[in-house]
């Protein structure tokens, strides 16, 4: 159900016991299982992959993740400042975000994206635009996407793959 805007890709967290050999829901295909090792690891099984009894047992997991690889949009509106703390530009972003390596994901602990990827955005943005003033919204937006290109891929560093688009425009 892509009908709503979702948050965390972590949809179930399930601690594993010494003798459960098996999974015993369903688990859509979507969805990659990443199990926690007991030195505190984690090993991914991105879809259509799933461990069998013997791997479970022999491996010793601790803990099952349930995590959605889908592709997730969603929109918001930033305010940034310009050189004139009276005036600032209002940015509209536009975010398609995908779970591209869930062990990397689980082991980051994020679990709000969208706050993750804006935060990211505005930690880049708000010092490029402070250096225009707010009539020159379409200098400010051409500086702010090449200053992003340099920060590199956002949510990289939580195994995430993002798409962005970004518009700006006067207060």
């Amino acid at each position: 159900d892509r009908h709503t805007r979702l948050i965390d890709p972590v949809l179930t967290v399930r601690q594993l016991s010494r003798f459960e050999m098996s999974l015993k829901h369903v688990v859509r295909i979507d969805h990659a299982l990443v199990f926690s090792t007991p030195k505190g690891g984690y090993e991914a099984y991105p879809p259509p992959t799933r461990p069998s009894r013997s791997e479970i047992a022999a491996r010793r997991y601790t803990a099952v993740y349930e995590v959605d690889m889908g592709v997730h949009p969603f929109s918001d509106t930033l305010a940034l400042p310009s050189d004139n703390d009276a005036f600032e530009f209002m940015a509209e972003v536009d975010v398609s975000w995908q779970v591209l390596d869930p062990a990397r994901f689980v082991s980051s602990g994020i679990r709000d994206v969208p706050a993750l990827l804006i935060g990211e955005l505005q930690q880049a943005a708000r010092p490029v635009t402070r250096g225009f003033a707010v009539a020159d919204s379409g200098a400010a937006e051409t500086e702010l996407l090449r200053a992003a290109q340099l920060v590199g891929p956002l949510g990289a560093s939580a195994g995430l793959q993002v798409t962005w688009t970004l518009r700006m425009r006067r207060d």
